[in-house]
């Protein structure tokens, strides 16, 4: 959230800009935005780009979106680029975010690329998990070759698969060799039918029962709560 990124209003200021205290939430909006864009175009000028890399905007909140807009349709932010990742499938056609992209898009000041990111294929599974491990891509094939299977390639369910692996001790660090080795068939022992959904139900039932209780109560009122 950007509601509170500026609790001093005076953080930034220049000689074209009254300092005066503003009241009002209008003009306060308006002043935040106006200082961010300038400080980001102080950053990001020709020579010297800038990316902003945003990740699941999916749960920004409008105030941010807001932000986000002004900066992106912005003319004086031509050297700045804004990559933002957010999920899919939890933005409908009437989510805040679909909102702001139609937004930016009708704009038309600055081209917007979607670029729609599926599941890995089993090659580039091998090819995480050797870069998570630091090891060759050839001799991690077998436990690669698992991950892909229990979790179709998603990269978020890949890398929470693994690091299942290694708190239950199936995967470990060898000091010896500094290198990291696992099991095959004590895995394949152990997740004989898990999946992702399994992996998060063994996550939720090692929580404490008030904790649980909790879960229960917002799964009940909904995905957002106050």
């Amino acid at each position: 959230s950007v509601d509170n990124s500026f609790p001093d209003d005076r953080v930034c200021s220049d000689d074209d800009y009254d300092s005066t205290r503003i009241e009002g939430s209008i003009e306060a909006k308006n002043r935040l935005l106006f200082i961010f864009k300038r400080f980001i175009a102080s950053i990001g000028r020709a020579g010297c780009p800038l990316v902003l890399f945003l990740d699941d905007v999916q749960w920004a909140d409008q105030a941010s979106l807001d932000l986000l807009e002004s900066l992106v349709t912005d003319r004086s932010s031509g050297s700045t680029m804004v990559v933002g990742t957010y999920r899919s499938n939890e933005v409908g056609e009437e989510h805040a975010l679909a909102r702001t992209i139609g937004n930016i898009k009708a704009a038309n000041r600055k081209e917007v690329v979607d670029i729609l990111l599926g599941n890995l294929k089993p090659d580039d599974v091998n090819d995480l998990v050797a870069t998570v491990l630091r090891q060759q891509e050839e001799n991690v094939r077998t436990l690669s070759d698992i991950v892909k299977d229990k979790t179709l390639g998603n990269p978020f369910h890949a890398i929470s698969f693994m690091q299942a692996l290694e708190h239950e001790g199936l995967l470990s660090f060898n000091f010896g060799s500094f290198k990291w080795s696992w099991d095959v068939e004590k895995i394949n022992a152990k997740y004989v039918t898990a999946n992702v959904a399994d992996l998060m139900t063994q996550k939720l039932q090692a929580l404490q029962p008030e904790a649980q209780t909790v879960l229960e109560i917002a799964a009940c009122i909904g995905c957002e709560f106050d």
